[in-house]
């Protein structure tokens, strides 16, 4: 069931020139009830703009959204923010410094709520909401005294003291440091799973996308590009674009010599820069087709001898190391290219200049659409 529906939603900002462009483009989805759902995507390609639209700060040039069933937003209907079932946490946590913990996450529900509670139901609910984000022994203080994270998490608990249907989150995280962020990170998709809330959360990063989402939509320049899991976008990316929106990637242009079908898997062998490569093929291609080949760094071997039997073996030079701790970021020359290559660090002993042979696994290079 769709706890939010989202149809041919567009949006337009007038520009300096006071020409009409439009930041949101013909964008339709759905979120289903009680997932996290994950609009990724660089600075200024439409994500928060969506999110404003479903929250009501936005009113939306054209299209239809709905909230748990009831229409919000449409050609002749836009229901204010104050009216939707709705919870809003900012990046910038939006406490009030004159307040303390406890009334800071109460006043939703004193000046907000439909319904007039009674001070023991206001205390009990705060208390259960401040109890969900562990700051509970918090309720007395100043909210601003807090650190980060923790007006992070009062943020959070005033967004979820009213038990809306659905909560919405504008880059929560981008404010905290990365160990922080981190420790935050997990903390929300617990606080998510546990009470099943369903959740749209903005983003332009990677880590935050890959690890949270149930299902991730790809913004790019007011177009939702694609809808898919975090493993099939990271995996088995259906463009450049997506290979780069999922993380690092080494990508090689070239044609098409030959396609193969074994039954099992389909492949194709494609002239590169860099030698000839047998890779995956994610749709059809046709001999003598440009394309696209990519690579994850971490998918690519480094041997000090060539490995035989093996396709997709290529000579290469050793032109830098890098220590990350676990890991060491290697880059290579191939061919007269560079190769980028991220290998474990236990064990590694290859330093700058030394001669090697990296492998391409067949299973781990895609060909995509040029």
């Amino acid at each position: 069931m769709s706890a939010v529906t989202v149809r041919n939603l567009e949006h337009h900002y007038q520009s300096k020139k006071n020409r009409d462009r439009p930041q949101v483009d013909n964008v339709s989805f759905d979120v289903n009830s009680g997932e996290m759902f994950v609009l990724l995507g660089p600075s200024g390609c439409g994500k928060t703009t969506i999110l404003r639209c479903i929250a009501g700060l936005i009113r939306p040039s054209s299209g239809e959204i709905a909230i748990d069933g009831k229409t919000v937003a449409g050609p002749t209907k836009f229901v204010p923010t104050y009216r939707r079932d709705i919870g809003l946490v900012f990046q910038d946590y939006a406490v009030w410094p004159h307040m303390t913990v406890f009334e800071n996450v109460a006043f939703p529900l004193r000046h907000g709520s439909a319904k007039k509670l009674r001070r023991n139901e206001i205390r009990d609910q705060v208390m259960a909401s401040l109890e969900m984000v562990k700051l509970e022994k918090y309720a007395t203080r100043d909210a601003t005294a807090l650190s980060g994270g923790q007006q992070q998490r009062v943020a959070l608990a005033r967004a979820l003291v009213r038990e809306p249907a659905v909560l919405l989150l504008d880059e929560p995280l981008s404010n905290l440091d990365a160990a922080l962020r981190e420790q935050m990170r997990h903390e929300l998709r617990q606080i998510q799973q546990r009470i099943r809330i369903t959740t749209l959360f903005v983003t332009h990063d990677q880590s935050e996308a890959l690890s949270m989402a149930t299902r991730i939509g790809l913004m790019r320049d007011g177009v939702l590009e694609e809808v898919t899991t975090p493993r099939d976008l990271y995996q088995a990316p259906k463009s450049q674009h997506a290979a780069s929106a999922a993380g690092a990637a080494v990508f090689y242009e070239g044609t098409v010599e030959a396609v193969e079908d074994d039954g099992m898997q389909r492949s194709a062998r494609v002239g590169t820069p860099v030698g000839r490569l047998q890779a995956r093929t994610l749709g059809p291609v046709q001999v003598g087709q440009t394309v696209t080949v990519a690579v994850r760094p971490e998918d690519i071997e480094v041997h000090p001898a060539p490995p035989t039997d093996r396709p997709n073996v290529l000579a290469a030079k050793i032109t830098s190391v890098l220590f990350l701790g676990p890991s060491v970021d290697v880059r290579l020359e191939v061919a007269g290219h560079t190769m980028r290559s991220t290998r474990p660090a236990k064990g590694w002993t290859q330093v700058e200049d030394d001669s090697a042979y990296v492998e391409l696994p067949v299973d781990r290079v895609h060909i995509l659409p040029a």
